[in-house]
Protein backbone atom coordinates (compact mmCIF):
# COMPACT_ATOMS: atom_id res chain seq x y z
CA UNK A 1 0.00 0.00 0.00
CA UNK A 2 1.35 3.37 -0.79
CA UNK A 3 1.73 6.10 1.67
CA UNK A 4 -1.35 8.10 1.80
CA UNK A 5 -4.11 5.83 0.15
CA UNK A 6 -7.57 5.81 1.55
CA UNK A 7 -8.32 2.19 3.19
CA UNK A 8 -11.74 1.01 1.80
CA UNK A 9 -13.55 -1.78 4.07
CA UNK A 10 -13.48 -0.88 7.00
CA UNK A 11 -15.91 1.17 9.68
CA UNK A 12 -14.50 4.48 8.96
CA UNK A 13 -12.52 5.21 5.64
CA UNK A 14 -8.91 6.31 7.38
CA UNK A 15 -5.69 7.16 6.00
CA UNK A 16 -3.28 4.40 6.64
CA UNK A 17 -0.30 6.15 7.72
CA UNK A 18 1.26 6.77 10.97
CA UNK A 19 0.44 5.37 14.75
CA UNK A 20 -2.61 8.18 14.20
CA UNK A 21 -4.08 5.76 12.57
CA UNK A 22 -3.97 2.71 14.71
CA UNK A 23 -5.11 5.26 18.02
CA UNK A 24 -8.29 6.09 16.28
CA UNK A 25 -8.73 2.94 15.25
CA UNK A 26 -8.54 1.02 18.03
CA UNK A 27 -10.73 4.30 19.84
CA UNK A 28 -13.16 4.17 17.41
CA UNK A 29 -14.04 0.38 16.29
CA UNK A 30 -13.97 -1.35 19.80
CA UNK A 31 -16.44 -1.27 22.18
CA UNK A 32 -16.32 1.26 25.31
CA UNK A 33 -16.80 -1.84 27.76
CA UNK A 34 -14.18 -4.31 26.56
CA UNK A 35 -11.82 -1.35 25.91
CA UNK A 36 -12.36 -0.13 29.30
CA UNK A 37 -11.47 -3.70 31.14
CA UNK A 38 -8.38 -4.13 28.63
CA UNK A 39 -7.40 -0.23 29.79
CA UNK A 40 -7.72 -1.58 33.32
CA UNK A 41 -5.76 -4.29 33.25
CA UNK A 42 -2.85 -2.58 31.04
CA UNK A 43 -2.55 0.36 33.69
CA UNK A 44 -2.56 -1.65 36.76
CA UNK A 45 0.35 -3.86 34.64
CA UNK A 46 2.05 -0.77 34.44
CA UNK A 47 1.75 -0.08 37.66
CA UNK A 48 2.88 -2.90 38.45
CA UNK A 49 6.27 -2.88 36.28
CA UNK A 50 7.03 0.60 37.83
CA UNK A 51 6.49 -0.72 41.17
CA UNK A 52 8.91 -3.66 40.40
CA UNK A 53 11.66 -1.21 39.13
CA UNK A 54 11.35 0.59 42.44
CA UNK A 55 11.80 -2.73 44.38
CA UNK A 56 14.65 -3.49 41.59
CA UNK A 57 16.50 0.04 42.96
CA UNK A 58 15.40 -0.59 46.56
CA UNK A 59 16.35 -4.22 47.07
CA UNK A 60 17.93 -6.04 43.37
CA UNK A 61 20.67 -3.83 42.19
CA UNK A 62 23.30 -4.67 44.53
CA UNK A 63 22.69 -8.26 45.13
CA UNK A 64 22.33 -8.98 41.60
CA UNK A 65 25.76 -7.03 41.17
CA UNK A 66 27.37 -9.23 44.01
CA UNK A 67 26.02 -12.28 41.60
CA UNK A 68 27.09 -11.72 38.74
CA UNK A 69 30.31 -10.98 40.14
CA UNK A 70 30.79 -13.80 41.64
CA UNK A 71 29.66 -15.40 38.66
CA UNK A 72 32.23 -13.61 36.44
CA UNK A 73 35.02 -14.29 38.99
CA UNK A 74 34.04 -17.90 38.51
CA UNK A 75 34.57 -17.72 34.44
CA UNK A 76 37.47 -15.43 34.68
CA UNK A 77 39.28 -18.36 36.80
CA UNK A 78 38.18 -21.34 34.51
CA UNK A 79 39.45 -18.99 31.53
CA UNK A 80 42.78 -17.34 33.06
CA UNK A 81 43.42 -19.65 35.66
CA UNK A 82 43.37 -19.50 39.83
CA UNK A 83 43.95 -16.96 41.27
CA UNK A 84 42.43 -14.39 39.09
CA UNK A 85 45.57 -11.74 38.19
CA UNK A 86 44.42 -8.42 37.87
CA UNK A 87 44.94 -8.14 33.99
CA UNK A 88 42.27 -5.49 31.71
CA UNK A 89 40.77 -8.84 30.33
CA UNK A 90 39.88 -10.21 33.37
CA UNK A 91 38.49 -7.45 34.75
CA UNK A 92 36.36 -6.77 32.15
CA UNK A 93 34.89 -10.92 32.21
CA UNK A 94 34.05 -9.92 35.80
CA UNK A 95 32.23 -6.36 34.97
CA UNK A 96 30.33 -8.28 32.26
CA UNK A 97 29.19 -10.66 34.60
CA UNK A 98 28.11 -8.18 36.76
CA UNK A 99 25.87 -6.20 33.94
CA UNK A 100 24.22 -9.52 33.53
CA UNK A 101 23.82 -10.02 36.75
CA UNK A 102 22.19 -6.83 37.10
CA UNK A 103 19.92 -6.97 33.87
CA UNK A 104 18.46 -10.65 34.85
CA UNK A 105 17.73 -9.17 38.47
CA UNK A 106 16.47 -6.19 36.93
CA UNK A 107 14.32 -8.04 34.22
CA UNK A 108 12.79 -10.34 36.71
CA UNK A 109 11.93 -7.24 38.75
CA UNK A 110 10.02 -5.79 36.20
CA UNK A 111 8.63 -8.74 34.28
CA UNK A 112 7.07 -10.08 37.71
CA UNK A 113 6.01 -6.80 39.28
CA UNK A 114 3.95 -6.19 35.22
CA UNK A 115 2.57 -9.57 35.73
CA UNK A 116 1.38 -9.19 39.45
CA UNK A 117 -0.14 -5.89 38.08
CA UNK A 118 -1.82 -7.51 34.59
CA UNK A 119 -3.31 -10.44 37.54
CA UNK A 120 -4.60 -8.23 39.75
CA UNK A 121 -6.15 -5.78 36.84
CA UNK A 122 -7.94 -8.78 35.58
CA UNK A 123 -9.26 -10.43 39.06
CA UNK A 124 -10.43 -6.56 39.35
CA UNK A 125 -12.25 -6.59 35.92
CA UNK A 126 -13.88 -9.75 37.04
CA UNK A 127 -15.12 -8.83 39.85
CA UNK A 128 -16.81 -5.36 38.25
CA UNK A 129 -18.59 -7.46 35.75
CA UNK A 130 -21.95 -5.75 35.98
CA UNK A 131 -24.84 -8.42 36.62
CA UNK A 132 -26.54 -7.05 32.71
CA UNK A 133 -23.32 -8.37 31.24
CA UNK A 134 -24.02 -11.88 32.21
CA UNK A 135 -25.12 -14.57 30.17
CA UNK A 136 -27.83 -16.81 30.88
CA UNK A 137 -27.36 -19.51 33.29
CA UNK A 138 -23.90 -17.74 33.69
CA UNK A 139 -23.06 -17.55 38.00
CA UNK A 140 -21.71 -14.39 39.05
CA UNK A 141 -18.54 -14.76 40.76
Amino acid sequence: MQWGTVRKGRKNNVIGVGTQNAFLRASTEKGGKETMKKRIANRLSYLGAGIGLALFAVFGLLPGSFIGGVLGLNIAGSIFGLPVEPTVLARVVIVMGMLIGVLVTGTMFIVSGAVVGWLAGLVIDAIAKPAEELKEGEKPL
